[in-house]
């Protein structure tokens, strides 16, 4: 499970432990070693993994740092399809960490360091970043790669003041682009193998996603209000869709709504599709997604603090002149 915690003063002191065991075997061999990632920033929120990068001059360094590492209990798992940042895991760690060496000024580093420092000395992108990561690891507790595609637009926001160049930003977005789909396991296949044989003639290669609606904490409380047909349309950014990559909602989707269990208890169809700009979403939205009075100033605080930590990684700087998509829905199987 993915869990983020508020920062916590011990993670320099667990670094320096880790520094101190590491460093006198190395430090013939590398240039410096660095605390990077969340850990290395006061006051921001983080898992409780420290991330260090030992850094050196040259590849032709790696052989030699191995056997160094390898003498006080790390195993060498390679680039992990990461350029210039090559993976050591110990097998009895005395804090949580994850070690890198890198070569030095490759992407990898020079992506956290620039990272590191800029959330060091800016108190208003730490605060957003650490509600995008609470947000993130409430609403995937159980999926890492979506986790991590989510924080890649602030990344990525953050990593263009600093003159990271298109190419090496796009090869940072592939880098942490999660998987294509996953397909349904075999509860929610079952599942939706059930209304399937509830029509007469269903269309051929008709398929659905499945997921919980919100985060963990509120999935069930919306699943009721889809159930009780109180809740019959979502909204998102159409910005959001743009940057991931994904096709905007189309009349016919399915989607199977899970609860905070992960079982499959109801199946709605996209039936309406409507874009709206943000401060001109009118009031039939508010009722129809069903949540808090009803109404437009209910609706629209809600959004803005959703969105609101998502918004300089997607570029915006004013919510209000943003297109939203609003899928309309009707409970077809439950």
């Amino acid at each position: 499970m993915i869990e983020v915690h508020n920062y916590n003063p011990d993670w320099t002191s667990h670094y320096l432990s880790l520094k101190a065991k590491i460093w006198p075997v190395i430090s013939d061999i590398a240039d410096r070693i660095e605390h990077v990632g969340s850990t290395s920033v006061v006051g921001l929120s983080a898992k409780p993994v420290i991330d260090i990068d030992i850094v050196i001059k040259s590849k032709d360094q790696l052989p030699a740092i191995t056997t160094s590492l390898k003498t006080i209990g790390y195993e060498h798992l390679g680039d992990l399809g990461i350029k210039g940042r090559e993976m050591f895991k110990h097998s009895k760690p005395e804090f949580r960490h994850n070690l890198y060496v890198c070569i030095d000024n490759c992407l990898a580093l020079r992506n956290h360091i620039n990272l590191r420092n800029h959330l060091r000395s800016n108190s208003k992108d730490k605060d957003t970043y650490s509600h995008l990561k609470k947000y993130l690891a409430e609403k995937f507790p159980n999926d890492i790669n979506s986790y991590v595609e989510g924080k890649t637009q602030f990344i990525l926001s953050v990593l263009k003041e600093y003159s990271v160049d298109e190419n090496e930003l796009m090869e940072i977005e592939k880098a942490n682009k999660k998987p294509g789909p996953s397909k349904l396991n075999k509860i929610e296949q079952d599942f939706w193998n059930l209304y399937l044989s509830t029509l007469p003639n269903p269309p051929k290669g008709l398929t659905a996603e499945a997921s919980i609606a919100g985060n963990n904490e509120i999935a069930d409380q919306l699943l009721e209000l889809y159930l009780s047909g109180k809740k019959y349309a979502g909204s998102g950014l159409v910005v959001d869709y743009k940057i991931s990559g994904d096709h905007l909602p189309q009349v016919g989707n399915h989607w199977i709504i899970l609860d905070s269990q992960k079982k499959p208890r109801c199946i709605v169809k996209t039936v309406r599709v409507e874009i709206y700009q943000f401060d001109k979403v009118p009031k039939e939205v508010a009722v129809a997604e069903g949540e808090g009075d009803l109404s437009l100033d209910y609706w629209r605080k809600a959004h803005i603090e959703f969105f609101t930590p998502f918004l300089k990684g997607w570029g915006v700087k004013e919510l209000n002149k943003e297109d939203v998509v609003t899928e309309f829905y009707e409970v077809v199987y439950k």
